[in-house]
């Protein structure tokens, strides 16, 4: 995992957004923060409680789709792709990869479920940035 991440303005200073609890805000910059680079969490318990969060709070983050359930309590930053771009070099891919009903992304980069349409060009031109192409051929490996 990284030691730095970014958050776009695209997402977080969207009105519904800032609708949401300043705690449930809160919650979604450390999941971001702590999230492998495929966006996956898996320990969103221990952010809640290091955070003095509720459950509840997570609940309204997943009920307004910024966050998606994966698999077995992992959790998945929908808009990760939009927030993130990652060298070809540093990229380690996520172990919670496989299996995983969110795996396509749409025009914007934004995960949804892999019954979708999937997009097949790159998420970006530059040739030394992972691929949205890329990380779905590495899945099927």
């Amino acid at each position: 995992m990284a030691n730095k991440r970014c958050i776009t303005l695209d997402i977080v200073d969207h009105d519904d957004f800032l609708e949401l609890p300043l705690t449930a805000q809160a919650l979604y910059f450390h999941i971001c923060i702590r999230a492998d680079d495929d966006g996956f969490c898996a320990n969103p318990k221990k952010t809640i409680r290091m955070l003095n969060a509720k459950q509840e709070d997570l609940d309204k983050l997943i009920e307004t789709e910024y966050i998606l359930v994966a698999n077995k309590g992992v959790l998945l930053i929908k808009h990760w792709w939009m927030h993130n771009t990652m060298r070809k070099d540093t990229y380690k891919p996520s172990p919670h990869l496989k299996d995983n009903p969110y795996l396509a992304t749409d025009e914007n980069g934004s995960y949804v479920s892999s019954s979708v349409q999937v997009r097949n060009e790159p998420v970006t031109e530059n040739q030394n940035l992972v691929t949205n192409t890329e990380r779905s051929r590495n899945e099927t490996v």
